[in-house]
This record gives structure tokens, sequence and C-alpha cells, in this order.
């Protein structure tokens, strides 16, 4: 795919050749939005996490909500998305029924909506409504979309910890916490790399953005990456981490790669190892994530003509 020289023969590539196109039937090859190939992509993994429910014991169908919550906060981030480029005409939250039923979110009502006060009904009776509505801007003042962003992802994790919290199999909460721990400590890393090259200029107004979770990194680290006066010291702390092995041999222009092909090994080392359990079910839908990201990537990157080998350098445990 690669190699190919326009979407839609990537699209086309995808509909015919792969088990994805079962989700792709009415995309136009000839005007395929990032957007409408990232929802049907999103969509079939929905499904593939609906399949799996079948096979998860009555006593964890508690602990694998947390998908639901998941897809919840990434519907809000893409309308608060839409509403800040004023192209809420483009936002179409496709969920399976069953889906919508699991939900506590009114679709119909996020469907149509136009303004941020049509979002704050939409979730109306769920956690999402306080924070929205703590958050609704005053007359005349603009909405901070990265702190909006931060408590949403916030929310979401503290969650996710209370499901992991109350799993019945001790192996996989284990698992779970190390891993979501790490995920959350490579999202902050990545975050203050991030606000480093947007020119912020004190870590105090960093931290008020980071996610409020330490695993085996603490807010000590991040003040010191954020400080490092070279791209090269950012690199020596990365790699002095207990995430060293995500940063040897990289640069800092690939650092959320990086991060990214680290939690991918650790997903794919815990799905092939730790057996039927409910980690497995995880692990397979964040491999699933992650090949949904690839694609969309790929997409992109053909849509604005760059060469195979630099496409490549963005793909996450694709090989060479």
């Amino acid at each position: 795919m690669v190699s190919m020289h326009t979407v839609g023969e990537v699209v086309s590539y995808l509909k015919r050749q792969t088990a994805w196109g079962k989700w792709l039937p009415g995309l136009d090859e000839t005007n395929a939005r990032r957007s409408l190939i990232e929802d049907s992509l999103q969509y079939g993994i929905i499904n593939e996490y609906l399949k799996l429910l079948r096979f998860v014991p009555g006593c964890e169908q508690g602990f694998v909500d947390f998908y639901v919550y998941l897809a919840e906060t990434r519907a809000i981030l893409k309308y608060l998305t839409h509403l800040n480029m004023e192209s809420l005409e483009e936002f179409n939250p496709a969920f399976p029924d069953l889906f919508r039923r699991k939900s506590r979110i009114d679709f119909q009502k996020l469907s149509v909506g136009k303004t941020y006060e049509d979002l704050v009904r939409a979730v109306e009776g769920t956690a999402y409504h306080t924070i929205l509505v703590n958050f609704t801007p005053k007359a005349g003042e603009e909405l901070d979309y990265v702190m909006l962003d931060t408590l949403l992802r916030t929310n979401y994790y503290r969650h996710l910890y209370e499901s992991i919290a109350r799993s019945t199999d001790p192996v996989a909460k284990k698992l779970m916490q190390q891993h979501t721990g790490e995920v959350i400590d490579l999202a902050n890393v990545t975050r203050v790399i991030r606000f480093r090259t947007m020119g912020f200029h004190e870590s105090i107004d960093v931290f008020k953005y980071l996610l409020p979770f330490e695993h085996q990194l603490s807010k000590k680290f991040y003040k010191k990456l954020f400080e490092a006066p070279t791209e090269q010291a950012n690199l020596e702390l990365l790699r002095a981490s207990p995430y060293k092995k995500a940063f040897e041999g990289a640069s800092m222009r690939y650092v959320e790669e990086n991060c990214q092909r680290y939690l991918f090994e650790s997903d794919k080392r815990m799905f092939s190892s730790c057996g039927p359990s409910v980690y497995a079910a995880v692990s397979y839908l964040n491999l699933k994530e992650i090949e949904v990201s690839n694609l969309v990537h790929i997409v992109e990157c053909v849509r604005y003509g760059m060469a195979p080998q630099e496409i490549r350098s963005f793909l996450i445990g694709a090989g060479a």
C-alpha cells in the first residue's frame, strides 16, 4: 500500500483484499476523506469488541466496559475538533445498535449537534456532563481544547483504573495496571515534547496539561525533560529512564512513534504469552487500534505524495 499513488488505490485495496473491506463497502474511492475512512475502520474495531464480549466471563463484563468509555471519549473529542474547525457537518458518530445501548451518551442528539451547548445536552446524566458544564466558556472566551482533552482523558483513565481494580483475574489485573501506567507515562512524555516544540516557556504551564497519574515517571522527571537545554539532553534523559528501550538509537523527530512501538511490543508480547484471558482480549483490541492508525497514516501519506520509505518510518510494527 505504501507504494500506491492515490488514496483511491489504497481504499480499493482495503475494500477488496483485506478483512477491513466489509466495513468500507459504501466508501467512495474517488473522494474518500480521512475522517470517513478512520470512522469506518473504528466501526470495525467496535464490532470486534462486541464479538469478544461473548467470550468474556460475566464477572469480567464490567471490566471490559472500558472500551465503551474509550469510544465515548473519542466521540466527544472528535465533536470538539469539528466544532473548533467549524466542520460539524462532517461529524458522523456511527456505532452499532448494541454499542449504543451500552453507552450513556445520546448519540442521536450528538449527531445533529451544532454548538457546545448541544454537546452538553447530549451527555446529560454522565460523568462527561459535569466536566463539560464546568468548562463552558464565558462570552468572548476561547475554549481551551487542550485542557478539555486532558480532563476527558483523565476521566477515561480514572474509570479504567477503577474497572481494573474490580477484575477478579489477578494476572490480568496486574498486567493491565502495568500496561495502563506505561500508556500514561509515555502519553505524558509525548505531551511534554510537543509543548517544547509549541513554544511553551514555563514548566508550570505544561504540568496542568499532563495526565495526573504517576507510574514509573514523576513530575520531577517531566520538569527535567521540559527544561533540558537541547534535544540531545532530552534523549539522554529518556534513555536513562525506565523506558530506555523505546529511545535507543532514536531521534527526537520520532518520539511519538517510538512510544507507540514500545507499547506495540508490550501488547504483542502479552497477547501471545498470557493465554486466554481478559488481558488477551484487551491486547488484541490495542493491536487492532495500532493497525487502524497505520492504515490512516498510509492514507494521509499517500494523499500528500510521500515516498514509500518515508511512509514506512511512521508505521508501527509493520516491518521494514
